[in-house]
């Protein structure tokens, strides 16, 4: 119908159940009628403005059941039917209008009606509307100005072309203000007809982007704002930052490099000037027209003296030399990626044996192509294992000092290690009596001495080869527990109770550094500190009972908790304690004895430095060798030996004619893992003074598996190295052998002995020739050999 093509707003519902009615009286209730608080409205706008409302409030009365629905139409044009707004509170309506948008100045007049119906097409209008409300609405001329916004550039020094403002300039005639957001000056409005030009300068002004407004004020009506941006370009354009990364393929070419130092666009050329804030970074060409090259290099001397991943950056400042533009820099930065060597693994090898070197440190990653150098000696089989760990296979031909380090194309000392090669020693027998309980011992190749400890005297004893004879000294250590080598042999490591790490100078014996570890530390049973290649010292840190293995780092000095490894779970109880191979690559852990079942026995490789479970089955044992490279393990108190995946090589029984009498006692591998030595002592010996039944070696093949490993032979010891009574005060033989497999170094509660090995039982002279054995797999006993827990001493420390 009519009123619907008409109407201008979304008919909106009105909830009127009860409106208020009139008294009561016999006549019942009033009807439903609704009437506008004004029937007439005048607004007043301006052209371009928002233009002016007013509210006109409609009130119901009566009675009315049902919904009521209400709606406008507006006849003409001066009030806008699409933004008419009707607010319902209690009875009233307020009605909201507005001027409409985009009229031109004059007179505009109209009505507006109001419609109150039951249904929502308002078919039936009720109430007595529809209702009128006439208007009158008067739109006087309005200030416009062109264009809404500005945009300048320009480069600094100079200026840009003039835009035009228009406006009606009989409605303003002032020039417009300026406000200016950051700088100031740059803006110029100058009148002309029908506005004002207006030019940007950036005269004085940085690259950058600069902002403003432009505000107009008319004689009637409201200001109007113009935004205006101003970018300003560089005169100089900045050449982008370089990073020059160091590693071991970068030539002293890569150090240099040349940037083009270019005028901004449209400016002519013009001289410059640089200079650097560094003196590592050196400007070969320092001066020159725009459009040719600043070059520059990096001082390789300077770079020697970053560490490893340190970074430097040097500014370049670049001046117009009586220009007006600006300077400008740009950075260059030298990241040093140039591989690391800390360690070797032997730090010691002997002259003309083949040996597998690990070389560790860290950035190795980066090297590429493997590259690593030890100067008179050749290598071959370089194997990159990770970012901190090289291997390589040398022959040594020469017995002396030798630099390990990584080769990079500047030829700069990024780092380095000493390898010792030493010559193979042949020793005499020797007897030195050497009163007190015996702790772990070690041999020093570098230094021929051997090094234990006393914890009778509670000092460190010494026993020193020179001038063709062993000599014994000692230092003093209270509660002193355990002793081993620094990674690269130049300390001697201790360990003393309640808790304290030494660093002893291996030739005077004197303390270079102590570390307090208020957890405490506990005993390492028979074995030496283990030390892996990579500069940690293994620890059994704790009370006693419960303990965990951390490690005393070499490089900082500080004592650090190993790797965490949540799934891994340990069980050291009164331990661990740990063996490691010479060249300090695999170590071995035994978490515990006093536990039932006993926790399974782990392992560990200095290249991640993590614990892991056996697969063999071994549990605990006192006494636990390795070969130097940890190709075989020797479990002394269990008489086996195992292959470095803990598979069962073969047995180490004492022979059937003396397994009645014979009692192992100790045992260690040759360097090579080929032959197991096996001391034991003679029960009619013990608690009888004087006697002539004297300490037996039995030598055995463990080259190849057997279920009993062949007996190359036997041979007996001129002295006893402890004394010979079954008692804890008493007991507890430590054995160790020269890297060279000539020498086995024996010391106890009596005495150090030292026992050079024949060529028979030298593995490394029989290992490749065809060798008469002494004794057969068919006169040995199987599984016979006696285990006596030789050490309860310990328990009581």
């Amino acid at each position: 119908m009519r009123i619907l093509q008409k109407i201008a707003l979304l008919l909106i519902l009105l909830s009127l159940m009860s409106c208020g009615g009139g008294g009561g009286g016999s006549s019942g209730p009033a009807p439903f009628s609704v009437r506008l608080d004004k029937t007439s409205i005048n607004l007043t706008s301006v052209v371009g403005q928002a233009g002016a409302s007013d509210v006109v409030t409609a009130i119901a009365s009566g009675t009315y059941s049902g919904q009521v629905y209400v709606g406008a139409v507006v006849e003409g044009v001066g009030i806008d039917p699409n933004n008419i707004g009707m607010t319902p509170q209690g009875d009233n309506l307020y009605i909201s209008l507005q001027v409409a948008s985009g009229l031109s100045a004059g007179t505009y007049t109209g009505r507006v009606l109001f419609y109150a119906c039951s249904d929502y097409s308002c078919n039936h209008p009720i109430g007595g509307t529809p209702l009128a409300v006439n208007y009158t609405v008067l739109i006087k001329p309005g200030l416009v100005v062109a264009p809404g916004s500005l945009t300048f550039s320009a480069v600094e020094g100079t200026s840009t072309a003039a835009q035009m403002l228009s406006w009606d300039t009989t409605l303003a005639a002032t020039l417009p203000l300026i406000n200016y957001t950051n700088g100031s000056g740059w803006l110029t409005i100058t009148s002309i007809a029908g506005g004002a030009n207006v030019v940007a300068s950036a005269t004085g002004l940085t690259p950058g982007v600069y902002q403003a407004t432009i505000v107009e004020t008319p004689q009637l009506g409201a200001a109007v704002s113009v935004p205006v941006t101003f970018t300003v370009g560089a005169g100089l354009v900045a050449p982008a930052d370089n990073i020059i990364t160091v590693n071991t393929g970068t030539t002293s070419a890569a150090l240099q490099a040349a940037v083009t130092i270019n005028a901004g666009n449209g400016v002519s050329v013009f001289s410059w000037s640089a200079v650097s804030n560094a003196n590592w970074l050196t400007l070969t060409r320092s001066a020159g027209l725009t459009g040719t090259n600043l070059t520059y290099q990096v001082d390789q001397t300077y770079l020697q003296s970053l560490a490893y991943a340190d970074t430097a950056t040097a500014t370049v400042t670049v001046t117009p030399v009586g220009a007006i533009y600006s300077p400008i820099q740009f950075n260059v930065t030298v990241r040093k990626f140039l591989p690391e060597v800390y360690y070797v693994g032997p730090y010691t090898l002997v002259n003309s044996r083949a040996a597998k070197l690990y070389i560790r440190g860290r950035g190795f990653n980066s090297v590429g192509i493997v590259n690593v150098q030890i100067p008179g000696l050749t290598t071959t089989g370089q194997t990159l294992v990770n970012d901190s760990e090289m291997t390589v296979q040398v022959t040594p031909s020469s017995v002396g000092d030798y630099s390990v380090s990584i080769a990079n194309a500047l030829g700069m000392n990024a780092g380095s290690a000493i390898l010792h090669v030493v010559a193979p020693q042949t020793y005499t027998y020797a007897a030195i009596p050497s009163a007190g309980l015996k702790g772990a011992m070690v041999f020093d190749p570098q230094r021929q001495s051997v090094y234990t400890v006393n914890l009778g005297s509670t000092e460190l004893s010494r026993f020193r080869f020179s001038g063709g004879g062993w000599n014994a000294d000692a230092t003093p250590l209270s509660g002193i527990l355990n002793v081993g080598m620094g990674p690269d042999g130049n300390n001697i490591v201790v360990t003393s109770t309640p808790g304290a790490v030494k660093l002893l100078d291996p030739v005077t014996l004197a303390t270079q550094f102590t570390l307090n570890i208020p957890a405490g530390l506990v005993h390492g049973f028979a074995q030496p500190i283990s030390t892996s290649n990579n500069g940690r010292s293994w620890l059994s840190v704790g009370s006693g009972t419960w303990n965990e293995l951390n490690y005393f780092d070499h490089r900082t000095h500080t004592l650090m908790a190993r790797p965490n490894q949540p799934s891994l779970f340990t069980s050291f109880y009164n331990g661990p304690w740990t063996t490691i191979a010479r060249n300090g690559e695999r170590m071995l852990v035994v978490q515990a004895s006093a536990i039932s079942p006993r926790p399974p026995m782990l392992y560990s490789d200095a290249a991640d430095s993590l614990l892991h479970e056996n697969s063999g089955g071994a549990t605990f044992s006192y006494n636990v060798e390795m070969s130097d490279d940890g190709n075989r393990v020797m479990l002394v108190d269990w008489a086996q030996v195992l292959d470095a995946n803990f598979n069962l090589i073969g047995n180490t029984p004492i022979p059937v004619a003396d397994a009645a009498k014979y009692i192992a006692v100790a045992g260690t591998l040759s360097p090579d893992g080929a032959y197991a030595y096996v001391l034991a002592y003679n029960s009619d010996a013990l608690n009888s003074s004087p006697t002539t039944i004297m300490p037996r070696v039995y030598v055995f093949d463990s080259s190849t598996a057997s279920t009993n490993l062949p007996l190359v032979g036997t041979f007996d010891l001129s002295d006893y190295p402890s004394c010979r009574v079954i008692d804890p005060s008493c007991w507890g033989t430590k054995v160790t052998i020269s890297p060279d497999g000539n020498t086995l170094f024996f010391v106890g509660s009596a005495n150090f002995v030292v026992v050079p090995l024949s060529n028979l039982y030298r593995s490394f002279s029989v290992m490749n020739k065809a060798v008469t054995k002494v004794g057969s797999s068919s006169a040995i006993k199987s599984g016979t050999g006696v285990f006596m827990p030789v050490h309860p001493w310990i328990f009581k420390q």
